[in-house]
């Protein structure tokens, strides 16, 4: 479903039982001849003219909706439209079979794709990114692929965009074998500034340090422009950073800005140790009272936590939130701001979640502070070096291997699958109340949050200038 229409306050939320009961008249709407010749003309006329159905079909569709719309107290409108898909997307998530079974009958009549399979296994889904990155990569063959790979490599040379050092490494791998998906990402981090001798893996860390509190100047020598991870105790206290403090509390977060709806991520599998592995972006707007609810019924009796708010720019989504810490006496980007470039246009962002939610195994551009507030977050780093072993799927940024999985532990048709995860050598931390980590751009990282609710605060940065000119000035080691 495309999710991109903003909302802000909306109505009531409906009941499950009203939803359902919305879905079986939409159902029988769709049903109708009158309308499925309608869409079949559309659908004609869309192949005719080479335009997905998808980008014309909802001002049509939304003329049967609109009575279905007001009849259940919705707006009659696009916004109704992206409401209901809400509400249903959240009732899935909960675990509402019928209303699943209603949307999909739904979306068959649409001629659309049905919702994603919850029950599948994050091995099983995990190990399709696999088969569907090389089928996406395979098109016109391997040759091919290799020159279009060294063509892409040669036009960032000449645009300044990539450094003469990186270039050289990123084409002796592909000459060596390494696989095109894996230079692909490292060129996507060489770009960014991460030097050759990281893409290489010299100087890599046997672990992350933890320190107590260093001055701006040591943390920027050391670890900024080393692009190493570090963990850093005793930096904020709960007088210096209410935060600390105030935001793992439900009623204090219920008496600020209960009444807003967050994005949150709702599409999970389950891996076989029994984490929840969250796979997409937030996808789904919550209430955040109702996401509250969801964490204290799982804290008090175990109830299922479909839920898990992600990366939510508090700026944008919770601003009461973000102003608190604008005005907290201190915060992580006053301490150590200055040892990097702008802070991402969001500000700060928020994760926040209970079950032991899981991260799959990705890597981020920018330089990331991040602070734990509450609960543990579990945490296996990979340098950059290690994309030759992670299988990078997507937009290259992101792995295709499970998250926290040691290669002697996968099932023998999995360990044909991800071969060479045994090459790789992530270093495990736990992150507490107060513990604050840089994460440098370009680590690989999948998270794990603890059992009981767990909170955390990302402030994401720009590489600092000469960060960056530390890549692009030297020169190659064959000239």
């Amino acid at each position: 479903m495309s999710l991109g229409v903003a909302i802000s306050e909306s109505p009531l939320e409906m009941t499950a039982e009203d939803l359902e009961t919305m879905l079986q008249d939409l159902v029988a709407v769709y049903g109708q001849a009158k309308f499925q010749n309608e869409l079949a003309e559309l659908y004609e006329a869309c192949s005719k003219q080479g335009v997905s159905l998808i980008q014309v079909m909802g001002p049509v569709v939304l003329r049967w909706q609109r009575p279905i719309l007001e009849k259940y107290g919705q707006p009659p409108d696009e916004r109704g439209v992206m409401l209901m898909k809400h509400s249903v997307e959240r009732r899935v998530a909960e675990g509402c079979k019928g209303i699943e079974l209603l949307a999909n009958e739904a979306r068959r009549l649409l001629r659309l794709a049905p919702l994603p399979d919850r029950t599948a296994s994050a091995e099983y889904v995990m190990a399709a990114k696999v088969d569907e990155t090389d089928a996406k990569l395979r098109i016109g063959g391997p040759q091919l692929l290799v020159q279009h790979c060294l063509s892409r490599i040669t036009a960032d040379i000449a645009s300044g965009a990539l450094p003469a050092a990186s270039a050289a490494f990123l084409q002796e791998s592909l000459n060596q074998g390494v696989d095109v998906a894996s230079v692909l990402s490292m060129l996507k981090m060489a770009k960014l500034g991460i030097t050759a001798e990281a893409l290489r893996g010299e100087s890599r860390p046997h672990e992350v340090p933890t320190m107590d509190c260093p001055g701006a100047e040591v943390f920027f020598r050391d670890h900024v422009m080393m692009n190493c991870p570090v963990v850093i105790k005793g930096a904020l206290d709960e007088i210096n950073f209410p935060p600390l403090r105030d935001f793992p509390d439900a009623t204090f977060l219920r008496n600020h800005c209960g009444t807003r709806r967050v994005l949150v991520k709702s599409l999970a599998h389950t891996d076989l140790d029994g984490r929840p592995v969250f796979v997409s972006d937030p996808e789904l707007k919550l209430p955040l009272a109702a996401f509250l609810d969801a964490v204290d019924a799982h804290e008090a009796v175990g109830a299922p936590q479909p839920f898990y708010l992600g990366k939510v720019p508090l700026s944008k989504e919770l601003p009461e939130l973000a102003e608190i810490i604008e005005k907290a006496p201190t915060c992580p980007r006053r301490i150590f701001g200055k040892c990097f470039g702008d802070l991402v246009t969001q500000g700060v962002f928020t994760y926040f979640g209970c079950g032991r939610n899981t991260t799959a195994v990705h890597f981020d551009a920018h330089e990331n502070l991040l602070l734990c507030l509450c609960g543990t977050k579990r945490l296996w780093l990979y340098p950059p070096s290690d994309a030759q072993y992670l299988y990078p799927c997507n937009d290259f940024s992101r792995s295709a291997v499970l998250p926290f999985a040691r290669f002697q532990d996968l099932s023998p048709d999995l360990q044909q699958k991800f071969s060479r995860i045994k090459d790789a050598n992530p270093l495990e931390i736990c992150l507490r109340a107060g513990d604050l980590l840089y994460l440098p751009s370009s680590w690989w990282h999948c998270v794990e949050g603890s059992g009981s609710r767990n909170m955390i605060l990302n402030w994401w940065f720009a590489f600092h200038h000469d960060k960056k000119a530390k890549a692009f000035t030297k020169k190659c080691a064959s000239s």
